[in-house]
C-alpha cells in the first residue's frame, strides 16, 4: 500500500488536521483498490464475528464502508470530518451519519462496537489518548474497540511521519493536495491504547496492517 513512500519517512514531523482533511475533501482517495478493500473488509468481519455488535460507532468512517462488515446491527453511526465523505453518504433510521473532528467527539450513548479503521495514522498521540477517554465513557462493560492500524514492522516504541511536502518526487505525486501521515510500531500502538484492555490482534497476510480489539 504505502511502498512507494518507504523512503521518504522521517524520524520527526507533525500532523496538522486541515491538511489532512483537505486531502479527503479534495481526492476522498482511500490509497488502495477495490480488491484490497473488500480483503480488509472480509478479515474485519472474520475478526469480529464473535463480538456483540448491534450498536456501531464508526469513528474516521469515510462513506461508511465498514458498515458492510456486519450484517445484522441495529444501528450504525459513522463519523468522519470530511464534509465530501458525508455528503456523499445517505442516514436513515439505522445508519446515521455525522461530519465531526473525531478527536472531539462525545455523545451520551453507549455502543457495542466503536471502529478505528485506518484512522490513527492521521492522529498525533496526544489526539489518540484524548479520543480513546471519550470512546471509554461511550461503552459498557461489554463493549469493544476494533483498532485497525498500518503498523511499522520494526521493534520498540517507534513511530514515522511522512509529509509529501517535503521532496521534489513526493510534491509531484501528490500536486493536488498535500499528504501527511503517521506509522507507529505495535508496541508504540499497544501503548496508546494501554487505558484499554487487550483482547486479541491479528496481522492482515499480505498486508501491512494489524487488527486489534479491546475492551474496558
Amino acid at each position: 500500500m504505502f511502498h512507494f513512500l518507504k523512503k521518504n519517512f522521517t524520524r520527526s514531523g507533525n500532523i496538522e488536521k486541515d491538511i489532512v482533511k483537505k486531502y479527503f475533501n479534495k481526492t476522498q482517495s482511500l490509497m488502495f483498490d477495490k480488491k484490497a478493500a473488500s480483503i480488509e473488509q472480509d478479515h474485519i468481519s472474520d475478526f469480529t464475528k464473535d463480538y456483540q455488535c448491534r450498536t456501531i460507532l464508526d469513528l474516521g468512517c469515510g462513506e461508511g464502508r465498514y458498515s458492510h462488515c456486519f450484517k445484522n446491527y441495529e444501528y450504525y453511526h459513522g463519523v468522519d470530518f470530511s464534509e465530501s465523505f458525508i455528503s456523499n453518504t445517505e442516514s436513515s433510521e439505522r445508519r446515521k451519519f455525522s461530519c465531526s473532528d473525531v478527536v472531539e467527539f462525545y455523545e451520551d450513548k453507549i455502543y457495542d462496537t466503536v471502529l478505528l479503521i485506518g484512522l490513527i495514522t492521521y492522529l498525533e498521540d496526544e489526539d489518540i489518548k484524548k479520543m480513546v477517554n471519550n470512546i471509554k465513557g461511550m461503552m459498557s462493560s461489554n463493549s469493544v474497540v476494533i483498532l485497525r492500524s498500518v503498523t511499522l514492522k520494526d521493534n520498540g516504541l517507534k513511530k514515522i511521519y511522512y509529509d509529501s511536502k517535503k521532496g521534489l518526487i513526493n510534491r509531484l505525486r501528490f500536486l493536488k493536495p498535500r499528504y501527511q501521515i503517521i506509522r507507529r510500531t505495535k508496541d508504540y500502538e499497544l501503548e496508546l491504547f494501554s487505558s484499554l484492555r487487550l483482547l486479541k490482534m491479528k496481522e492482515i497476510p499480505g498486508t501491512s496492517y494489524t487488527l486489534y480489539s479491546f475492551a474496558k
